[in-house]
């Protein structure tokens, strides 16, 4: 017998997280394909890929691994094409599109290397579909005024936790952060005296400068003298434990503890979680006819192809970028 539903949920005896500074997944030593799992992580280590991918890529071959062998399969070499297509079926439905290829991507990976290295007889990577998702293919999802009042209200500045929690969120909203340039933030990348931010964006490796206005500086400061945790770390945000935020921690269990205790309730569509305050600040400023290059810069996107995914939220701003058919045929 094997799941009907694959649980992306992982068992704390099958897996441990460490911090980002040591990236590493232990296996439990009972699992079947303890060995070959452990190799390909070394290989792609080999690869120089981003931490997050090589992360990802250990989370969803876990899954898959144990999958198999819940379903039976006690012999790596006895992998076949229809333990595969049951796996595919069963993968959730709610998981984004973006997921699921990321899931299947890293699935075929694993796959075509199995093969490569002679563990299957047969290249069943050819068998795993692939998703194609067209760039900016998404509408971003943003919240009203009323709601991002009421969720900032909602937050207790009283508390440790709170004046983290608001410091945290201020810098996505204010600044559109991603979350990973948040959990990054040193202070060595805080210039109080020139009342600059300048760090090298996360994702893009690009730089970038924003002002330090005096609401983001009182949040900062708050936090660090009466919430942050005694440490020598470098980092401004730190865990409970007194870590850094690591690629498996996220901010996303604050945002939906905020949402319930506002009682603000969002669309089905609507992503949770921080991003959506980078999506409500790009809204805000398409409003107010910020120009797109400008709106690049403070959002940090290496392209202003990549702000041209919010016009979408900005029906009005979207009509100034249409020309009549006679325009087009006078231009000719």
């Amino acid at each position: 017998m094997y799941a009907t539903e694959i649980n992306y949920n992982i068992r704390k005896e099958e897996v441990i997280y460490e911090t980002e500074k040591s990236p590493t997944i232990i296996y439990n030593k009972n699992n079947l394909y303890y060995n070959i799992l452990n190799e390909y992580i070394h290989y792609l280590n080999t690869k120089e890929l981003e931490k997050s991918t090589i992360y990802s890529a250990k989370r969803n071959c876990i899954h898959f691994l144990n999958y198999i062998e819940n379903y039976g399969i006690v012999k790596i070499i006895d992998i076949n094409i229809k333990v595969i297509e049951n796996y595919i079926q069963n993968i959730r439905n709610n998981l984004s599109v973006h997921t699921k290829k990321n899931i299947l991507k890293n699935i075929k990976l694993l796959l075509k290397y199995l093969y490569i290295k002679e563990y299957i007889t047969e290249d069943l990577s050819l068998n795993i579909p692939t998703i194609k998702v067209p760039n900016y293919n998404t509408v971003p999802s943003i919240m009203t005024d009323e709601n991002i009042r009421k969720m900032f209200q909602t937050i207790n500045r009283n508390t440790k936790h709170g004046k983290k929690v608001y410091a945290i969120f201020l810098l996505a909203l204010r600044y559109g952060l991603r979350p990973c340039d948040i959990k990054n933030l040193k202070f060595e990348n805080i210039y109080w005296k020139e009342r600059k931010i300048k760090i090298i964006q996360h994702k893009t490796k690009v730089p970038l400068t924003l002002p330090l206005t005096e609401e983001i500086s009182y949040a900062l400061i708050d936090y660090i003298k009466n919430a942050r945790i005694k440490s020598d770390e470098p980092y401004i945000f730190l865990t409970k434990n007194a870590q850094k935020y690591g690629l498996h921690n996220s901010f996303y269990n604050y945002y939906t503890q905020l949402l319930k205790k506002a009682n603000i309730v969002l669309p089905k569509n609507h992503k949770k979680g921080i991003y959506s305050l980078r999506h409500t600040l790009a809204s805000s400023l398409l409003k107010e006819n910020i120009p797109l290059p400008i709106i690049s810069s403070t959002l940090g996107h290496s392209s202003t192809m990549s702000t041209m995914n919010y016009l979408k939220i900005d029906l009005n701003q979207l009509k100034t970028c249409c020309l009549e058919i006679e325009d087009i045929y006078e231009k000719r």
